[in-house]
């Protein structure tokens, strides 16, 4: 009986004694993938914005941040905001 579980109806939560941490529940899990795949969806939005933004520059300034034209154009880029 060391692992018992215990469920706290009111919150939604599990958890289980003798270990430390709460387990979230299937619904809660499904919200943290979904925000998790939004947040990825903006990033690759904010990445290829800034690529976007790199591309206006001229190779000589590009070379002195070490980055090459072909490399961002290969993580794709966009000119216009989200």
């Amino acid at each position: 009986m060391l692992n018992q579980r215990y469920s706290l109806p009111a919150s939604g939560l599990h958890c289980v004694s003798k270990e430390v941490g709460i387990r979230p529940t299937l619904k809660e899990t499904e919200k943290m993938k979904f925000f998790d795949r939004m947040i990825a969806a903006r990033e690759k939005q904010a990445r290829r914005y800034v690529n976007g933004a790199l591309m206006n520059l001229d190779d000589e300034t590009l070379a002195g941040a070490g980055l090459k034209r072909e490399d961002i154009r290969k993580q794709g880029a966009y000119n216009y905001p989200f």
